[in-house]
């Protein structure tokens, strides 16, 4: 039942370290989160010989924006207890939310964006 909950990313990486370390986990999913970008993009043909030359930027960035972070996460989840688990992983889009009320003054804030927040703040605080 605990994967019903928010955060439930963190306990499907927690679960997943019991038979994987936490490299091959983060290969797998980003991995399998690149392929069908790449199967679209070809299909769409949004592909162009002239895009190599910004290859360097799309090997750092994933490195840096994917793999680094979601190993940290992973590694993380092996050594923490399921219930903090539950709220680290619940309280990223919190904290993503806040930051981008900061950061981002494109962003308006409005009275629905107030309710999901609360709502998720809620839903990751259930026991």
């Amino acid at each position: 039942m605990r994967f019903a909950s928010a955060g439930t990313v963190g306990f499907r990486s927690k679960d997943a370290n019991d038979t994987c370390n936490p490299l091959e986990i983060v290969f797998l999913r980003v991995l399998f989160g690149f392929l069908p970008v790449l199967i679209y993009a070809y299909l769409s043909g949004a592909l162009a010989l002239n895009h190599l030359k910004h290859a360097g930027h799309f090997l750092v960035m994933p490195l840096l924006a994917t793999t680094l972070y979601y190993y940290a996460f992973v590694k993380g989840t092996s050594l923490l207890l399921s219930g903090v688990v539950g709220a680290v992983s619940g309280s990223i889009p919190l904290f993503s939310f806040a930051l981008a009320i900061l950061f981002l003054p494109e962003e308006k804030i409005n009275g629905s964006r107030i309710k999901i927040y609360y709502a998720t703040l809620a839903a990751s605080s259930l026991p």
